[in-house]
């Protein structure tokens, strides 16, 4: 299957055939950008997941006698997360899914892809992974509850479940709340890109927006997972500077660099790889104005070149094991 079939052209970016639920495009230039956030994510959580959790994914990433170790990620996207584990693991076996055929990676023999809509169910993943990863997934679901809960079906009992995703809320250089610029009016001290964060969730949330707590609480209120296993559900966050060091943020100048560049300002063949542009045709196939839209991204660029307004977007990553039955 190539791009052609695999992918409509919506505004200019290729979009995913198999939901409408996920706006984002699918193409090349996405898929490079999803793969400089993950250096993001690498940078920000302290390596491919939190390290408090290196232990259990050593022992359940351990062979037993017959048997090899069983890993999905949900929502693979560039495949790097999938790839780097399956080379650094040769004796277990990775399986990235998504919407859409991944392109141009290089994967070890023990790395395999599959293409799939997890909104239809996972009936043949049920119960059958060691560990399962999901990233930057249940944030677009239209029903985040349901989708998270035949996630955490595929984690085997005794299984871990890795649930990270990012934050459409944005905060001040003292992680205050920051408002929202408003059209027509003197902004100082508001955010255009926490503007162009609310008009993005009333893309992908209908009905409301729902936050990172309320589906931390979808996990705990399952049945199937362990509340003592690996410290129960264990919630982390994480604050990324946009295009400054941030305060106290560790590996902060190349975080803030990379946060630019994946929301604003990265060029290659005449191809704008950032967020926001990734946004656009959803925006405009919705019915909003174009010269809007576009004076939205010309505030924002301008807002991150410019030394007044410091910000942070926040990320979360949650763990959480399943019960053994």
């Amino acid at each position: 299957m190539d791009d052609a079939q695999q992918l409509k052209i919506l505004h200019g970016r290729g979009r995913n055939t198999m939901n409408e639920v996920y706006k984002l495009p699918a193409d090349l230039s996405e898929m490079d950008r999803l793969a400089l956030q993950h250096r993001m994510w690498k940078l920000l959580v302290g390596g491919l997941y939190p390290p408090e959790l290196t232990e259990v994914v050593a022992q359940l990433l351990m062979p037993q006698e017959g048997s090899r170790p069983k890993v999905l990620d949900v929502g693979s996207g560039s495949g790097s997360w999938i790839v780097e584990m399956a080379q650094a693991n040769p004796d277990a076996d990775f399986v990235g899914f998504d919407l859409v055929k991944s392109e141009g990676i290089d994967a070890p023999p023990n790395c395999s892809f599959i293409i799939g809509d997890l909104t239809g169910g996972l009936p043949d993943f049920q119960a059958a992974f060691d560990i399962v990863h999901t990233r930057s997934v249940v944030g677009h679901l239209l029903d985040p509850e349901a989708g998270l809960y035949i996630i955490a079906g595929c984690v085997k009992p005794g299984g871990l479940l890795i649930f990270a995703d990012g934050d459409l809320c944005t905060y001040d250089s003292e992680r205050r709340f920051l408002q929202a610029a408003v059209d027509g009016e003197d902004n100082a001290g508001r955010c255009w890109f926490a503007r162009w964060s609310n008009e993005w969730a009333k893309q992908i949330y209908p009905n409301g927006r729902y936050s990172m707590e309320d589906r931390v609480k979808y996990l705990k209120k399952d049945s199937r997972i362990d509340p003592e296993k690996a410290g129960g559900v264990v919630h982390r966050q994480y604050f990324a500077p946009v295009n400054w060091p941030g305060e106290g943020v560790e590996h902060g100048n190349e975080i803030g660099q990379i946060m630019k560049i994946n929301l604003t300002s990265l060029r290659v063949w005449n191809i704008w790889q950032r967020f926001v542009d990734a946004c656009k045709p959803s925006f405009l196939a919705s019915g909003y104005d174009p010269e809007t839209v576009e004076r939205w991204v010309n505030e924002i660029q301008e807002e991150m070149d410019g030394p007044k307004l410091r910000y942070y977007v926040p990320w979360h990553v949650t763990s959480a094991s399943r019960r053994v039955e």
